[in-house]
């Protein structure tokens, strides 16, 4: 069994707020007391990073101590979570407000590799897959710090972004899922599902087939090489897969185990698929049938597990693998009978709203063909030049790039020798007046300069007066943080 270390939060004496927890008597810490403390003599940067990578270090001795070596860890949960419970927040690299992630990074690094026998470190781990976010920390420290890449599911950045309504919504994982996987990822640094549930305290039916769904998503298009689920046990009857009860623990009156659908789900994987067994085909042709295949390492044994999210059976030709023959399948049916063996046959009937996995295995592989296909990371820097071109507006007369509260326009009138740019209203009002608000122009910068301009450390913008007025202008990242800005 392999295990995963996180940490929720540094130690109250290495936060600036000196609380675990992010909230307290009802009000939330600002930021900038969530994080670590400052420092003047950390060799890493403005913050404690050193300090904080020792106490990591010593922790990891203490469970080393009494047996237990975990194989993985994570040392910060979230890192981009505000949360009322224990939570320590990273920025993608520090600022004046915050700790950094790629600065903790480089130095939990050093630090753990002073161990005998270091375990893996996993990240950047945050809450959602959504808006960039994993690629905003992804890009902003040094991969080859990282021996493999974590994120959660809490958001997805399509449709309702709660785990319930994306639970139910499988499919909204697969494009960021996929857009991770493409640049991300390998054999020697796997991509790992580290958390997400329903937040439900208990299970419903119709989750079941949600869960199933979610993770053949994450193992086709999201390329991952393993799916945490949160959680396996949780007291009080409660959880996401098995909840345990005992006689006068909270609300429970007896001793009892309730397993919920989803742990049946997670079964028809973690059951049938082994350690190092790889992905070998899928499918997802739109016709609310998911499918996807697993093979052994060395070969002897395939495993297909198939959903059915239809509110119809279907009808299904047996799989046919060359040299293999079926030797056992399970059914869970919504509504229905859970983990359900029958019988291996040349056709099946799918219920409505079930899952099924096939398991075939041969004695003859020595006339296989067992040829590995490793996992090359796609990741590649951004080519920088010394010239990115947003827009020339010497060569075009267009502003459709541009969006916001007013309309920007074409000017062609000189100023200051420029004579071909866009035209930038203001809002005509004094700043902090009663009457006067702030108003926003957005400039959507081109796909081909987007990762360019990512791996910039400073951007100075110039703009141009066309009067004498006194004006005041913000210019920062739409949808990113103010940082610095003037």
């Amino acid at each position: 069994m392999k295990i995963e270390m996180s940490s929720w939060s540094a130690p109250a004496s290495l936060k600036p707020s000196g609380d675990i927890n992010g909230k307290k008597d009802g009000v939330f810490y600002s930021g900038k007391n969530s994080t670590l403390k400052a420092s003047s003599s950390d060799p890493y940067g403005k913050y404690a990073y050193r300090e904080f990578a020792s106490w990591w270090k010593r922790s990891y001795q203490a469970y080393e101590a009494v047996g237990i070596a975990p194989d993985y860890i994570s040392f910060q949960n979230e890192p981009d979570m505000f949360a009322e419970y224990e939570e320590t927040l990273f920025t993608p690299t520090e600022n004046d407000t915050s700790a950094g992630y790629a600065q903790a990074l480089n130095a939990m690094r050093d630090t753990m590799n002073t161990l005998a026998n270091p375990p893996k470190i996993l990240g950047p781990e945050p809450l959602g897959i959504g808006y960039n976010n994993f690629q905003k920390y992804a890009k902003a420290l040094t991969d080859s710090k990282l021996d493999g890449y974590a994120y959660h599911l809490y958001h997805a950045g399509d449709g309702n972004d709660n785990s319930l309504a994306n639970y139910m919504s499988p499919e909204s994982f697969r494009s960021p899922m996929k857009a991770i996987a493409t640049s991300y990822g390998s054999d020697a640094r796997p991509i790992i599902m580290t958390e997400f549930c329903s937040m439900e305290e208990n299970g419903k039916e119709e989750y079941m087939t949600g869960l199933a769904h979610i993770m053949q998503v994450g193992f086709t298009d999201g390329k991952l090489n393993s799916y945490i689920a949160w959680e396996l046990f949780w007291g009080e009857g409660k959880g996401q897969l098995i909840g345990v009860c005992t006689k006068g623990w909270g609300s429970c009156t007896e001793d009892q185990i309730n397993i919920s659908p989803e742990y049946h789900a997670m079964r028809h994987y973690s059951k049938f698929v082994n350690p190092g067994w790889r992905v070998v085909s899928s499918t997802s042709e739109g016709s609310g049938l998911y499918a996807v295949a697993f093979r052994s390492a060395d070969c002897d044994s395939i495993t297909v597990v198939a959903i059915n999210e239809n509110s119809s059976s279907l009808s299904l030709n047996a799989p046919s693998v060359n040299g293999y023959n079926a030797v056992y399948a399970v059914q869970s049916v919504e509504n229905g009978s859970k983990s359900k063996d029958i019988a291996t046959s040349v056709s099946y009937s799918l219920p409505a709203n079930s899952i099924t996995t096939f398991v075939y295995t041969t004695s003859n592989t020595a006339a296989l063909s067992c040829e590995d296909s490793p996992i090359v990371d796609p990741y590649k820097p951004a080519d920088v030049g010394d010239t990115i071109v947003l827009v020339d507006y010497a060569t075009t007369n267009t502003v459709s790039n541009w969006s916001g509260d007013f309309t920007v326009t074409y000017g062609t009138k000189a100023i200051d020798g420029v004579s071909s740019y866009a035209t930038v209203p203001l809002a005509g009002c004094e700043q902090g007046s009663d009457d006067c608000s702030y108003q926003h122009a957005i400039f959507e910068v081109p796909a081909n300069a987007s990762d360019a301009l990512s791996t910039c450390s400073e951007l100075v913008i110039t703009m141009h007066s066309q009067d004498d007025t006194t004006t005041y202008v913000n210019v920062g990242g739409a949808g990113s943080e103010w940082i610095s800005y003037e």
